[in-house]
């Protein structure tokens, strides 16, 4: 019984060896991460390859500006926009420009009380 449990452990065991037998294998080429980020605020100044916003971060307003990868259409000055972007060489280079519409207020109608009544 010994017997049979070594022959069988050495199996296992050069079934383990065989693939460090072959080689290293090729790392697979590492991908950098891009981070996307969204800012929102109103357009000041449009450009066909720059965009403008003010946008407000604690008690203050700052202006941030963002390179266009392709011209918006849609957007003039004035709007509230939604910026999604990336850093790129640093740069804040805006992959898709967004108009911030409000989502719709739904009114709610109160029906009027009826008194409770007991039967009689």
């Amino acid at each position: 019984m010994a017997r049979v449990l070594s022959i069988g452990a050495c199996i296992v065991f050069i079934f383990f060896l065989f693939p460090l037998a072959r080689g290293e294998q090729k790392a697979l080429p590492t991908t950098t991460r891009v981070t996307k980020m969204r800012a929102g605020g109103v357009v000041t100044e449009l450009t066909e390859k720059t965009i403008k916003i003010k946008r407000q971060v604690k008690n203050s307003e700052e202006i941030v500006e963002f390179s266009l990868e392709k011209p918006v259409e849609k957007i003039k000055v004035g709007d509230k926009v939604k910026v999604s972007y990336i850093i790129k060489n640093g740069e804040k280079v805006a992959i898709k420009v967004t108009r911030d519409i409000p989502p719709k207020t739904v009114k709610t109608t109160k029906k009027p009380e009826v008194p409770f009544s007991t039967p009689k």
